[in-house]
């Protein structure tokens, strides 16, 4: 080999030795084969799917029906400088062992004894949620964690319409603002057409009222098999149930129906108490959704009717609690 043939392989070697490799951040990549038969099979049965909810976001203060049910991955990851809201504060800790099937069975009993929105050809939902895109209030600081604050309409025709309507902050401090919002939302103007027929404008009052039934249901519309309870399938719930009330108002029945479901799923724990962002008192049941032993959601719920008033996702290692996304459910109603 000629000397500079000696000299290039040196520097194909050091290049090689400083790229980073999966194992180097902890993953593990399946066989090429593996892949292939698992997208193959998820495009299958995706084909098969009716398109019956969705998660609606939006761009702007245009109304938009773009459908996903991203309702639980990341609406836009949080910039390094962006200000995280402070975990909320629990009566028995995020370190609580105590069994939530009580309370899960408490709350399921609460919303059934609750009344059904009076009827009407639109339903609305007035949700905050973090993060925020960005840019959604130029005035705030890096110190305080804004939320985008939205108005979603879904229509007896299947259309969706979601209308940002501004930003909230989530400190502390702000949460009479964040209760305000939910009574005294400014009207949204402007927005695009929306689809007809994009979603199912019946699901949620179409859920079976068997528990075991709900869960096979929303799992059938999740991209996850049906099977025995997994922490996996759990988080598949939770994204369905996520875009479910962030689109329609929940009849009493299938709120009941949902929280007897979560009663006999693995990996709930009771947290206690809680003052949510709104101000609202409530209860706090957090869900392991895995893979790392950190990773949960936690539902927080009014005890006396049953109402899920938001849910966060945490991840929590020996150092820290990170709060990673958080909607806030402030008010639905029909219209």
């Amino acid at each position: 080999m000629k000397p500079q043939d000696d000299s290039l392989a040196e520097i194909r070697r050091a290049y090689a030795d400083a790229l980073a490799t999966p194992e180097d951040f902890g993953m593990t990549l399946e066989p090429a084969a593996t892949f292939s038969a698992r997208m193959i099979a998820n495009e299958s049965r995706a084909r098969t799917r009716k398109r019956r909810i969705a998660a609606v976001a939006a761009s702007g203060v245009a109304a938009a029906s773009v459908l996903t049910f991203g309702a639980l991955q990341p609406w836009r990851t949080a910039s390094a400088e962006a200000s995280v809201p402070q975990p909320l504060s629990f009566e028995h800790g995020l370190d609580s062992n105590r069994s939530a099937t009580e309370a899960l069975q408490s709350l399921s009993l609460a919303a059934a004894g609750g009344e059904n929105a009076p009827s009407g050809s639109e339903q609305h939902v007035v949700m905050a949620r973090w993060p925020a895109r960005p840019g959604a209030d130029a005035d705030a600081t890096d110190e305080e964690p804004i939320s985008d604050l939205y108005e979603r309409v879904t229509r007896q025709d299947g259309s969706v319409s979601v209308h940002r309507v501004g930003s909230i902050s989530l400190d502390q401090k702000h949460e009479d603002d964040l209760a305000l919002a939910s009574t005294d939302l400014p009207k949204p103007t402007g927005g695009e057409p929306a689809v007809k027929g994009a979603v199912d404008p019946d699901f949620a009052r179409n859920l079976p009222s068997d528990p075991d039934k709900m869960r096979a249901a929303l799992l059938a519309e999740s991209s996850c098999p049906d099977s025995e309870p997994t922490t996996a399938d759990t988080r598949c719930i939770l994204e369905v149930l996520t875009a479910m009330h962030s689109n329609y108002v929940v009849p009493a029945a299938a709120a009941a129906t949902e929280w007897a479901m979560l009663a006999k799923e693995k990996g709930t724990t009771y947290l206690g108490r809680v003052r949510e962002r709104a101000g609202r008192d409530a209860v706090a049941i957090s869900v392991h959704t895995g893979p790392a032993q950190g990773d949960r959601v936690v539902l927080i719920a009014d005890p006396d009717d049953g109402r899920l008033l938001g849910i966060e996702e945490l991840n929590q290692d020996s150092d820290s609690i990170a709060v990673q996304k958080v909607s806030i459910f402030l008010r639905s109603s029909m219209g």
